[in-house]
């Protein structure tokens, strides 16, 4: 029997025995020219890679991974899920994730859609209030409601979870021992006064203003200047919201320089600024507020945004300098007395100029206004229509 022969029948009572090995060697013979020999793995005991730990809020992931005994080669991988842990609290804060300990007994107002409002403080008996993010019947947080906190003398710090997106008018206003305050960070809505006669608060201060934030941005609120007496304003280029009142009777300032973040303007937030000739507002606002630039009686240059849908009451009363101004064609409504004593005011350009009626509350009193003169809509805004509010169909 020659040596190739030996091969063949060795191959063959391979074949018969069931044994096989995991690799061919470049001497190893074919039976035929299509056919090898047999290619089995011998498993070995699973391992663990590529482990994300799970969080109190988060599932975390493995791999369980299969290879064979003898060559090593990966056999398998299989992706598993483990479930998430419960926050387990020590000295009120979690000894995982360090999160605060959720206060009980606030109450909780539903919204029909799994969502809901912190409405009061309820029976809570807590200084330092965290917020949860979920209510007692399982309502995911969202708002706190107006007034929710209001005259809350014993409140001394807030916690308010990136769960909340609206903060109510007058929510926190006179909770005069409030020293220390952390909000959501996708806060998209704050209300008229939610912090006013809340002395007590310290700022995350930059740039000569003070602010509130949240965990990852400091500069999310202004709600002030640290001093009132600057020619200039320039606001953190993180600043998404300036609160009401917040440059008001910044009798020195001429220019305050608003930067693109800032989608919300409080009202009354420039009123009283008795020398300010210019400000930039960014495209992005939607409401010029109520009383924002009431008084400046010195404020020359505006440009209302495209962005801008309604112009609120009294927004430019007694701006006495305002030559001119344009309304761009998103504006559908203009609140009574927006214009109202605005002397100077020379042109009012109406880049839509059909389809505007005066209100007198619900009742149209005048239709179809004829808005193609811009020295007789001056006059009709500031003086002969200004008790009515505009509104275009």
């Amino acid at each position: 029997m020659n040596i190739k022969k030996l091969w063949i029948a060795i191959g063959i009572l391979l074949l018969v025995l069931g044994v096989s090995s995991c690799h061919q060697s470049k001497d190893d013979v074919s039976i035929n020219d299509s056919q090898t020999y047999p290619h089995t793995h011998t498993p070995s005991s699973g391992v663990t890679e590529n482990v994300a730990e799970p969080t109190c809020e988060k599932d975390g992931s493995y791999d369980e991974v299969v290879y064979c005994s003898e060559c090593g080669e990966e056999i398998s991988r299989t992706k598993k899920n483990t479930t998430a842990v419960a926050h387990q609290y020590k000295n009120e804060k979690c000894v995982f994730c360090g999160i605060e300990k959720a206060s009980d007994g606030l109450n909780f107002k539903s919204n029909g859609n799994g969502t809901c409002s912190v409405s009061g403080i309820g029976s809570c008996k807590d200084d330092d209030i965290v917020v949860p993010t979920v209510s007692p019947s399982g309502d995911r947080v969202t708002e706190i409601a107006s007034s929710a906190f209001y005259n809350c003398v014993g409140l001394t710090s807030i916690r308010i979870p990136d769960t909340v997106t609206s903060i109510g008018n007058d929510a926190f206003a006179d909770c005069a021992n409030l020293q220390s305050m952390i909000v959501s960070d996708n806060l998209n809505s704050l209300g008229a006064g939610a912090f006013s006669g809340c002395d007590r608060l310290q700022y995350n201060k930059a740039n000569g203003l003070c602010h509130l934030g949240s965990d990852h941005n400091p500069y999310l609120i202004l709600i002030k200047p640290e001093d009132k007496t600057q020619t200039l304003y320039e606001t953190n280029q993180n600043t998404a919201f300036i609160d009401s009142y917040a440059f008001s009777s910044c009798e020195n300032a001429t220019n305050i320089i608003v930067h693109d973040r800032v989608t919300s303007i409080g009202a009354c937030a420039f009123q009283d600024c008795s020398n300010l000739i210019s400000v930039t507002l960014p495209e992005g606002i939607t409401y010029i507020a109520g009383c924002m630039f009431k008084n400046c009686d010195n404020l020359k240059n505006v440009t209302i945004p495209n962005s801008v849908t309604k112009i609120g009451e009294q927004a430019f009363e007694n701006c006495k300098s305002l030559e001119s101004i344009v309304i761009p064609a998103s504006v559908k409504t203009i609140e009574k007395n927006a214009f109202k004593n605005c002397s100077g005011l020379e042109g009012v350009r109406f880049e839509k100029t059909n389809g505007w009626h005066c209100f007198d509350l619900s009742e149209p009193v005048i239709s179809d206004l004829d808005l193609t003169n811009e020295e007789k809509n001056a006059l009709s805004l500031s003086f002969r229509y200004t008790d009515y509010t505009w509104k275009r169909a």
